[in-house]
């Protein structure tokens, strides 16, 4: 299948500039959330986690990695920030949950400073609604599906969020924004719709209905943070590394194996001030792409 030429407009916020975003598999994107048809055969059969077990299956094989190389030039992802190159690589899964050369993401260890978990394209919320509800682009997302009883969401009415998108192309490891206690994740069984633009543009209440993880998080700095890692088509997997208890700001939680995803954290009130540039792009409707330990937030 091609890998499709969708497009998406973000802001890169390493200058600020208004950028197009190819969109992988955008032509089976369009058929499955664009059309009638389409519609149907995803609420029926491709959302379902036995699709993308198969998917994941293929993605572990050597095979997968015959069109690597060409998967690397089309998306022009830089692999001199790989540990491993292109040849090392054994199976697509294993290029897509590479890790990175340290220097390449260096963490912003000032005190006052909340860092970005992952690489990908954010949207920030300033303030929840007043029925605990997480809106983004016009859609509004149930806060108590999110978390699904694992963490009270009244703790968060009156807070804040944010929302990080991982496409296809990002690098696929997922850290702790602060130094802090983490609890053991728990695993909320759901459906596997992607999170692509075309998908978020149909106002399924996708956060709410997907396969997800959710941590509850005390941050030294930002008291107690809920991390929902939010499966997609195709992330058969969210896989948690660390181990509950005591972690250091930057340390790997975890990571998704192949397909696009998403990274939800809520925040109580007056708890975060989320930088001006994420605030202002959000706020026009534009998410800019962050890079992991960079800042996206400081305490008030």
């Amino acid at each position: 299948m091609p890998f499709g030429m969708g497009v998406t407009r973000y802001i890169e916020r390493t200058d600020g500039s208004l950028r197009v975003e190819r969109v992988y598999g955008d032509l089976a994107m369009k058929v499955l959330y664009g059309t009638k048809a389409g519609q149907l055969a995803t609420g029926r059969w491709v959302v379902h986690p036995a699709i993308s077990r198969m998917v994941g299956f293929w993605q572990d094989t050597p095979m997968s990695t015959r069109r690597l190389a060409e998967f690397v030039r089309h998306y022009g992802i830089d692999m001199t920030e790989s540990v491993k190159q292109v040849p090392q690589f054994k199976t697509f899964n294993d290029f897509f949950t590479r890790r990175l050369r340290p220097e390449a993401r260096p963490i912003d260890f000032e005190p006052d400073v909340l860092i970005s978990p992952a690489d990908g394209r954010t949207l920030v919320v300033p303030e929840l609604t007043g029925d605990l509800e997480l809106e983004v682009k016009s859609v509004r997302y149930s806060i108590r599906r999110l978390l699904a009883g694992v963490i009270d969401p009244t703790e968060f009415d009156g807070g804040s969020a944010i929302v990080i998108r991982l496409c296809p192309v990002d690098y696929h490891r997922f850290h702790f924004p602060d130094s802090g206690n983490a609890a053991a994740a728990v695993d909320v069984p759901g459906k596997l719709h992607s999170v692509s633009p075309l998908a978020l543009a149909t106002r399924l209440d996708i956060f709410g209905e997907n396969k997800r993880a959710v941590t509850r998080f005390d941050s030294d700095g930002f008291g107690t943070v809920a991390i929902v890692e939010v499966g997609a088509l195709c992330v058969g997997t969210i896989v948690q590394t660390y181990r509950a208890g005591r972690v250091d700001r930057g340390a790997e939680k975890g990571m998704f194996k192949f397909g696009g995803s998403t990274i939800v954290m809520l925040f109580g009130p007056k708890r975060v001030r989320f930088d001006e540039d994420l605030v202002a792009n959000s706020a026009r409707g534009y998410e800019t792409r962050v890079l992991f330990g960079t800042c996206i937030a400081r305490r008030p």
